[in-house]
């Protein structure tokens, strides 16, 4: 899979924890704030905790 041409390998150096509600959420999150993300696709309702303390939109 990473060697399709739109996918990018993400290091991710810090963890922020920003998702308390489901912890196994926040490696999408961790990686999204760390990419600089604008979006995050996800119909996941504890993802809307970005778009208050990130700006980040969710996108369902």
């Amino acid at each position: 899979m990473l060697k399709l041409p739109n996918v990018h390998r993400q290091t991710v150096y810090y963890h922020w924890n920003l998702i308390s509600a489901d912890p196994d959420d926040n490696k999408f999150a961790d990686c999204a704030v760390s990419a600089n993300a604008h979006y995050l696709v996800s119909n996941d309702r504890h993802f809307r905790v970005l778009e208050k303390s990130h700006s980040l939109k969710q996108k369902c």
